[in-house]
């Protein structure tokens, strides 16, 4: 697959790369995501990344991304968009080439934050959300969606029939912790956890904008409570900073409501995402780098976090777990 895509990058013209020839000098892959396999190339001295849409779901993934980075690009909170392939018999998902950024990624599993990376990271989202909406349709952004999954439903007719009951029960408590739906509107990020910030020396940059959207700002923040695991203490510091340069009194109290939401739907997904892994049903190079034990351990995880939050039917999640495991 490199090579057909290699060749395909040859025959593009050079001044996408502001240079005057192509001559590819390194071509390898750098990771596998659930939805992408990102390639890092070099020519000259110039480093790039090639993103190869491998979501059969979502096939103008690629670009939908290639239009909100370039959208983004005078925020310079991101890295620079320079080609778009659509999709072809070659390619039938296409793919886009970025600028690389010399930088890594936060830590999944630490999730330390010093207080300047928090402070840096309430400017970015807070300039993402005051950038100018004209020409974007809303997006996704009542609280009862996170209900409405076609997976929540086969996890509950399909892969979890001995514990029918328990989803019900669930699912009716997850309902009954919606308030009146009051949302405000600007773009977000739609995907903000370690692995899409960067750490550079110029500061803290967001990757992966497939999700950019005109929703609810909230959104974001509930990805900092969920994803990041900001605590209290932290998240005073954010909102400090980000009330500095966007005012939303009612921001962290809908947060809180997608925190809840997101525990959910996480709790869920994953039982499906290890159910797929098991089948067999996602791309072979995600099957290589996980594992479905690892998502029902995360699953597990999550249904603890929202026990914190919601009162939960009693289940043994152990048991549902390895049942589950063993299907």
């Amino acid at each position: 697959m490199k090579y057909n895509l290699k060749e395909i990058i040859n025959k593009l013209n050079p001044k996408i790369f502001g240079i005057n020839k192509i001559k590819i000098t390194s071509f390898k892959k750098l990771g596998v995501g659930e939805g992408n396999i990102n390639y890092l190339f070099k020519i000259k001295n110039k480093k790039f990344i090639c993103r190869l849409n491998i979501d059969k779901r979502h096939p103008k993934k690629s670009e939908e991304e290639f239009k909100s980075l370039k959208k983004v690009e005078k925020l310079d909170i991101a890295p620079n968009v320079l080609y778009l392939h659509k999709p072809d018999k070659k390619f039938p998902l296409g793919f886009i080439i970025l600028e690389f950024i010399e930088g890594k990624a936060m830590r999944m599993k630490r999730r330390a934050y010093t207080i300047n990376q928090i402070r840096q990271l309430a400017r970015i989202l807070a300039k993402i959300h005051n950038f100018n909406t004209k020409g974007f349709k809303r997006g996704w952004y009542k609280y009862k969606q996170f209900l409405e999954f076609d997976f929540i439903k086969k996890i509950r007719k399909n892969i979890a029939r001995k514990y029918k009951d328990f989803f019900v029960k669930l699912e009716k408590i997850m309902y009954e912790q919606i308030p009146n739906e009051n949302h405000k509107f600007t773009l977000i990020h739609g995907d903000v956890c370690p692995q899409n910030i960067l750490e550079t020396k110029k500061g803290l940059k967001l990757i992966d904008f497939e999700h950019f959207e005109l929703s609810d700002p909230a959104k974001d923040i509930g990805n900092l409570l969920v994803d990041l695991r900001l605590d209290k203490k932290k998240m005073d510091i954010f909102l400090k900073e980000y009330f500095k340069f966007r005012k939303d009194k009612d921001i962290l109290k809908r947060a809180k409501i997608y925190e809840k939401m997101f525990r959910y739907l996480y709790f869920i997904w994953e039982i499906f995402r290890a159910f797929e892994i098991k089948q067999k049903k996602l791309p072979k190079e995600y099957l290589q780098k996980t594992s479905a034990r690892e998502h029902l351990n995360e699953s597990k995880y999550q249904f603890r976090q929202l026990k914190k939050l919601v009162k939960l039917p009693d289940i043994n999640i152990e048991k549902l777990s390895e049942d589950i495991f063993l299907r």
